[in-house]
């Protein structure tokens, strides 16, 4: 994933608790923290949410428009 590409949660990741407010929302990668490590984090900026949590790789995947 790059900075700018559009995400949505993995279905790991919807099973969470933390997560509920998030499922079927947008984001957009805003930045990548820890770039050089084995497993990446991301920051995410969530279309019409005001949180920005920071989801490791297994937690996301690329958004595919619907219908």
């Amino acid at each position: 994933m790059k900075v700018g590409d559009l995400v949505e949660l993995s279905s790991y990741a919807k099973k969470l608790k933390r997560n509920a407010s998030l499922v079927n929302k947008v984001g957009i990668v805003a930045e990548i923290l820890n770039p050089s490590s084995i497993h990446e984090i991301f920051d995410i900026y969530w279309i019409g949410e005001e949180l920005q949590p920071v989801f490791d790789r297994s937690e996301l995947k690329h958004y595919r428009r619907k219908g």
